[in-house]
């Protein structure tokens, strides 16, 4: 559902009006089982079959061992849940899903039956503690609070799962020092906002701190979030 949202902008001589579409939910899913709202990352698997049967799959990223993987009907109904550790962000690459577990610095992965539904099948480990993740072709990308992107090959199927290490790539060097200076001024002004100055030098290293990710397979292109600067 669009709606549009009037913005008046007023300076010392004149104002501009424009409008701005937003989007509004015509559903929901069920709660979270810990009942706190810290979900974050969803996936839709498409049901070639049986389109109405296509499921939603979303991240819950809470601490104390109640994090994992929820399952959702197209109407938001909850299927099943795997309480497997504190996932941030999760891809669909045919019948499975891969999560980026944080609790333990894995790849969740799950396998989608179209008659028996998820099951998890196996954590893959990380050299690094996982942020971002997405599925682009055949190959999985992590974005990284560094600012660095892994990617792996990955090979799945219902009796093995597999990942080797490809390449990283690093969006660091992509930013300029005028850009560079606008992050770091960025980062300040946040932090003297939220009086919390004293992590100033831990949150000046995660300045290129990348998580979103999305892949376009048509055009083979990658489309990746830097936090404090854009896409």
């Amino acid at each position: 559902m669009m709606k549009n949202l009037f913005v008046i902008i007023f300076s010392m001589f004149s104002f501009v009006i424009f409008s701005l579409d937003f989007i509004t939910s015509d559903g929901e899913t069920d709660p979270l089982p810990c009942g706190i709202d810290t979900s974050d990352d969803p996936a839709l698997w498409y049901n070639k079959s049986n389109p109405e049967s296509s499921l939603i799959l979303g991240t819950n990223k809470i601490k104390g061992g109640e994090g994992g993987l929820g399952v959702y009907s197209l109407e938001g109904k909850e299927i099943s849940y795997f309480k497997v550790g504190r996932l941030n962000n999760v891809d669909i690459h045919g019948n499975f899903a891969l999560a980026s577990n944080r609790d333990n610095d894995s790849i969740s992965v799950f396998h989608i039956n179209e008659r028996y539904g998820v099951s998890y099948k196996k954590d893959i480990s990380l050299p690094v503690s996982p942020y971002g993740l997405c599925v682009h072709r055949d190959n999985l990308l992590l974005p990284l609070q560094n600012g660095t992107i892994l990617q792996y090959k990955i090979k799945l199927s219902t009796k093995k799962q597999e990942m080797s290490f490809v390449s990283v790539i690093d969006l660091k060097k992509e930013v300029s020092i005028q850009d560079d200076v606008l992050i770091k001024e960025r980062v300040y002004k946040e932090l003297k906002a939220e009086d919390e100055l004293h992590r100033l030098e831990e949150k000046m290293k995660e300045r290129f701190q990348l998580e979103a990710c999305v892949s376009d397979k048509e055009k083979d292109e990658a489309y990746v979030a830097m936090e404090k600067m854009g896409i």
